[in-house]
């Protein structure tokens, strides 16, 4: 029964690590999201801001 056990703590070892994995990646993407709005939304701006300026 000892390889049960050591299976046993093998695999919910590997879950953690899988779950914890996927948390980071995650993480990390919704920061690039978050950049890439905040990007998009400057650029936004800065076309607005032409577009006043070529007005005038």
């Amino acid at each position: 029964m000892n390889y049960l056990f050591w299976a046993h703590v093998i695999f919910w070892a590997a879950l953690f690590i899988y779950v914890y994995n996927l948390t980071r990646k995650n993480e990390n993407l919704r920061r690039e999201i978050d950049a890439l709005k905040s990007s998009l939304s400057n650029t936004k701006e800065e076309k607005i801001i032409w577009q006043k300026q070529e007005i005038k």
